[in-house]
């Protein structure tokens, strides 16, 4: 009987003994990571070409090894800086927090050297990813702007770095000059706060072409590149409110653009077929000293300008026919 007590009291006790959890082998259930409303996420999405050619490679300079992306705020202090790889085509950057953000890319090379750069804005949704499709800047080459239209948004600042050996000068025309930037500098423009407006810039008999869409956008971009569908196709219009500004019949015109400003010369029939020159200011058409300017009809007309003095040649009708040449002077 004593001997039975005594087993029952040792197995009660190995009982009591395993349920008090005193084992380490123990679950505690699965560990849920902790969750900030207030933050969310940026995913940053690169098209690196698989070959130098296409779209993709125009926007991506040859030489770029990475891609420098800064993120600034009013509530993110240190900025955060993070590299994509060349052929790294993603990477997600968490716990930014919400609302809008600046991000500045730069196209580095092996050296460090910028040769392409852009900033933008982008909004920040708590406890959602947003993805922002990585699109550089202007690069100025021998052979023009690389690309040669590039599609933005309102609040943009784009950065037209000049990767030649020698200096380049941009116009926008009718509005303003960047005056000659030197190899490896670079000139920024505001895209503004007004979308839908398109801007021609112009160097060294080259154009590009920009579009600015609507403003700041949890998904601002269409994939990698502008297409089609956002980009207007390129037409023909006046330079000016009209077409026909000339008094009378143009004859044997002559066309050349000065820092972006477009001049004219002809045989004016409304003046006797002598000389006219008119440039466009940006609004309008207007003379370059007096209409009818040479001594008598102007046929052949050429134009030329040199360090913004207009120069003209021509088949002088008072003198027989032969070459004259005259140049305006203040």
């Amino acid at each position: 009987m004593t001997s039975k007590c005594i087993i029952l009291f040792i197995t009660a006790l190995l009982l009591f003994i395993s349920g008090c959890g005193g084992g380490t082998n123990s679950s505690t259930g699965p560990q849920i990571p902790s969750v900030t409303p207030d933050t969310g996420s940026l995913e940053m999405q690169m098209n690196w070409p698989e070959k130098e050619e296409g779209l993709s490679a125009q926007l991506i300079p040859a030489d770029t090894v990475k891609i420098e992306i800064t993120i600034t705020g009013v509530n993110i202090s240190p900025p955060v800086t993070v590299y994509l790889l060349k052929g790294v085509n993603s990477t997600t950057i968490s716990d930014i927090p919400a609302g809008e953000v600046q991000i500045e890319f730069k196209a580095l090379d092996a050296n460090g050297k910028v040769l392409a750069h852009r900033i933008t804005h982008v909004k920040v949704i708590a406890g959602q990813s947003v993805s922002v499709n990585v699109i550089l800047g202007i690069t100025l080459l021998s052979t023009g702007f690389v690309p040669s239209s590039i599609t933005l948004n309102t609040g943009d600042i784009l950065y037209f770095v000049n990767n030649d050996t020698v200096p380049h000068t941009i116009c926008l025309t009718g509005l303003s000059n960047s005056g000659p930037i030197p190899p490896g500098g670079e000139y920024s423009f505001n895209c503004g706060s007004k979308p839908g407006k398109n801007y021609t810039f112009t160097s060294d008999g080259f154009s590009c072409y920009i579009t600015v869409t609507g403003g700041i956008d949890p998904t601002p971009y269409s994939p990698g590149i502008p297409t089609p569908t956002n980009t207007p196709a390129p037409s023909w219009k006046n330079v000016g409110t009209a077409a026909g500004f000339s008094a009378g019949s143009a004859y044997y015109t002559s066309l050349y653009v000065s820092n972006g400003t477009p001049y004219v010369a002809y045989s004016d029939g409304a003046n006797g077929y002598k000389a006219t020159v008119m440039m466009y200011n940006g609004t309008s058409w207007e003379t370059v000293g007096t209409a009818g300017f040479s001594a008598g009809e102007a046929n052949s007309t050429s134009l030329y300008i040199s360090n913004g003095t207009p120069y003209v040649a021509y088949m002088d009708g008072a003198n027989g026919g032969k070459a004259t040449v005259m140049n305006f002077t203040n």
